[in-house]
């Protein structure tokens, strides 16, 4: 007998940028170190992936930018409260969101996989008015260990059937290999993901 789903894991890509919103609660405290840091804490959460200068604004240029191509820089694991699944506005317009049910293995699976991208052995210190919870990672960041890369590695944890192929990961491969494989679930008649 199948596994029944215990929550929806949503994957975004904006066509620059991807990863994960998921609920709040139940998010386990070993990775969710937002909890109790906000007065009032968002129902959603997303969490994602890239390289520290660039997500922290210290430096967005196109110098920067081209040396990511060449060499690898300090990775960041982010993560932001939402008060709805998806967001609102112009970012929706643009963005495809697909909704995944996941079993409790697949959940476990997801959530572990995402904990081996956090480096426990350093901290980022947040400013007051920050929005974004960040975190440094245990990955380097380059263009063969993307934020794609790491919207693929939690994928493949939770049991998402991954048939993306490529050197190098991409938006647009990375939208055409989800809908691949939620084709496949759909074929299979699989009502939740699970490893």
């Amino acid at each position: 007998m199948e596994e029944p789903a215990v929550m929806t894991i949503t994957v975004f890509n904006d066509g620059f940028h991807s990863g994960f919103i998921v609920p709040y609660d139940g998010m386990p405290i070993e990775l969710d170190r937002q909890r109790g840091s906000d007065r009032v804490a968002m129902d959603y959460v997303e969490i994602s992936y890239g390289e520290a200068s660039w997500l922290q604004d210290l430096d967005r240029s196109a110098l920067h930018a081209m040396r990511l191509i060449a060499i690898s820089g300090d990775g960041m694991f982010m993560m932001v409260n939402h008060p709805l699944p998806a967001c609102e506005g112009p970012e929706a317009l643009r963005t495809r969101y697909w909704d995944l049910p996941v079993t409790a293995a697949g959940r476990d699976a997801f959530y572990a996989a995402l904990d081996v991208w956090l480096d426990r052995t350093r901290t980022y210190v947040r400013p007051p008015d920050d929005p974004m919870f960040l975190y440094p990672s245990t990955h380097r960041y380059s263009v063969f260990a993307n934020c794609h890369d790491f919207t693929i590695a939690g994928l493949k944890a939770m049991g998402f059937p991954w048939h993306g192929q490529g050197l190098i990961a991409t938006s647009g491969g990375m939208t055409a290999a989800i809908r691949a494989g939620v084709l496949r679930l759909r074929r299979k008649g699989a009502v939740a993901i699970g490893p």
